[in-house]
C-alpha cells in the first residue's frame, strides 16, 4: 500500500451508500488498498447540499453511489447549487447496486458533460459483471462484460451479441454452493 500510494496520485473518492452497502465497502477498499483517499460524511442520512459542499471542498473526483435513488436527489440539488460551488475536481460518477435510468444519465451529462458516467453491473452473489459507460452511434448503451460474465436466454442457453434475445447476466467458473 506504502508504493502504491507514493505512486497512485492524490485520487479523493467519496462512496454515498452506507458503509454497510457492499457499493461503498468496495469502493473505500479500493482506495485504502491503492493508497488513496476516502471522504464520507458523517450525516445521518443523505444530505445533498452537505455532499456537494464536500465535494467543492476535498476536490473529490470520484463519487460512488447507488442507482437513480441516490442521484435523483443529487441532480436536484446540483440544479440549485451549481453556479455557488466549483466541483469540476469531480470525473468519475459511478453507480453500482442499482442502474441508473437513462432520464438520469442524460440529466446528468448536461449538468456535468465533463464527467464520465459509469453504470456497474454485479451483485454481491456474483461479484463484478461489467459496467455500462457511454452509448454506441444508435444511443444503445454500450457494455463491458468480466470474463466470468455469460448471458443466457430462458431456456439456459448462452445468448450472442445481436440475436435480439433479452437474457439474463449469469456467472460462469467457480460459483461457491450450499
Amino acid at each position: 500500500v506504502a508504493e502504491r500510494a507514493a505512486t497512485s496520485g492524490p485520487l479523493v473518492g467519496l462512496p454515498l451508500a452506507p458503509l454497510m452497502h457492499g457499493n461503498s465497502q468496495w469502493a473505500a477498499m479500493l482506495n485504502a488498498l491503492s493508497g488513496r483517499s476516502t471522504v464520507v460524511s458523517a450525516a445521518r442520512k443523505m444530505d445533498t447540499a452537505e455532499l456537494w459542499r464536500i465535494v467543492a471542498q476535498e476536490r473529490v473526483q470520484l463519487i460512488n453511489i447507488v442507482g437513480d435513488a441516490q442521484a435523483r436527489p443529487l441532480i436536484e440539488e446540483l440544479e440549485r447549487v451549481r453556479d455557488d460551488l466549483d466541483v469540476s475536481s469531480l470525473f468519475v460518477v459511478a453507480s453500482g447496486g442499482a442502474i441508473l435510468s437513462p432520464a438520469v444519465k442524460a440529466r446528468f451529462a448536461e449538468l456535468l458533460p465533463s464527467v464520465m458516467l459509469v453504470d456497474g453491473l454485479g451483485a454481491s452473489e456474483t461479484g463484478y459483471q461489467g459496467v455500462s459507460a457511454g452509448a454506441d452511434s444508435q444511443g444503445r448503451p454500450r457494455f463491458s462484460f468480466g470474463e466470468h460474465t455469460i448471458v443466457l436466454a430462458d431456456d439456459g442457453n448462452p445468448t450472442t451479441p445481436g440475436d435480439g434475445v433479452v437474457g439474463r447476466l449469469a456467472r460462469r467458473g467457480f460459483i461457491p454452493l450450499g
